[in-house]
Order: C-alpha cells, then sequence, then structure tokens
C-alpha cells in the first residue's frame, strides 16, 4: 500500500503523521484519505481540484509536472502531502553579478528538470530564476537575478544556491 506523510495541519486534521493508503492513483489515495478524514476535502480541494496551495509530492517530485492526480502509485510509493505554511514556504532573494542561465545550469547539473512554467523542479522543491533591473554605481553595471524557492526543501536549496553563487557558480 502507497504510505502518505502528512505535515502540519495535514497531521492535526488526521491525527497521523503517516498513513497506509489502498490506491493505485494519487486521485485514489486522496479519495480514500477524504473517506476517512471528511474535513481533508476542503484542505485538499478548492472548486473541484486540488488547491494551488497545496503540494503533493512523489519521491520528492511534485504530482503536477508528473502525471498530476492520475500518476500511478505502487505498495512501496511515498506521498508527501504539505498544507500551505503560514508565512508562506516561498524564498526569495536577489544575487548580484550572477546570470541567470549559470543559475539554472547549476540547477539542473543539480538533478533539476525544466517546468513548463519556467521554473526547475528539484527534490522537494521548485525554483524560479528571473533577471532583475542591474544595479548601477556610477558607470558600473552589475546584472543582479531574483531567485526564488518554494516548497518544503526551499531553505536547503536556497542555501545550496548561495553557497553556489558565492563560489561564482562553482
Amino acid at each position: 500500500m502507497p504510505t502518505v506523510n502528512l505535515y502540519a495541519t495535514f497531521r492535526d486534521v488526521t491525527g497521523h503523521k503517516r498513513l497506509e493508503t489502498p490506491g493505485s492513483t494519487v486521485a485514489e489515495v486522496l479519495d480514500w484519505l477524504v473517506g476517512q478524514y471528511p474535513v481533508m476535502l476542503g484542505e485538499l480541494f478548492e472548486n473541484g481540484t486540488v488547491a494551488e496551495r497545496v503540494s503533493i509530492f512523489i519521491s520528492g517530485r511534485d504530482v503536477r509536472y508528473h502525471g498530476g492526480l492520475e500518476a500511478p502509485v505502487s505498495a512501496d510509493t511515498i506521498i508527501d502531502l504539505f498544507p500551505p505554511v503560514a508565512g508562506g514556504n516561498r524564498i526569495e532573494q536577489v544575487f548580484g553579478g550572477m546570470g541567470s542561465w549559470l543559475v539554472r545550469s547549476s540547477l539542473l547539473r543539480w538533478g533539476g528538470s525544466e517546468q513548463p512554467d519556467g521554473s526547475v523542479a528539484l527534490e522537494g522543491a521548485k525554483v524560479w530564476i528571473n533577471d532583475v533591473d542591474p544595479l548601477s554605481v556610477g558607470k558600473l553595471v552589475i546584472q543582479q537575478v531574483k531567485i526564488s524557492v518554494e516548497g518544503p526543501e526551499a531553505q536547503r536549496w536556497m542555501q545550496k544556491i548561495t553557497l553556489s553563487v558565492a563560489r561564482g557558480g562553482g
């Protein structure tokens, strides 16, 4: 049976950190979960679809980009369900002296995958990279990039990105 790890308020709602559930797709697992804990319906869904604020990961990958609710699961599948975190689980920082192409190439080298929305998916996080207006000091112009990291592993990935930027991308 697939295992569902529940975090934060989802633990409070169900009274469990982890549940073994029946189901062969993410949708079937969530249906079972809602059947057992009806209050989860309002926590997980909005207008008939998974709420944008809810994060569902299979083996560290966001299901939105890996089959959605129809993604298959098996007995050894681990599903992580994250509710919205108070204050958000998105970290943003502007870095100077680094091009977006270099940050993106580092993320891909670390095992990230390009997503249709322009982000890079990493284990437990999504990263957006945006060029911002350069910093000008006299005649000196310093390229800047804004990096936004979201997901349960956002802090860990932002630390790794920050260290890489400090090394000049190395």
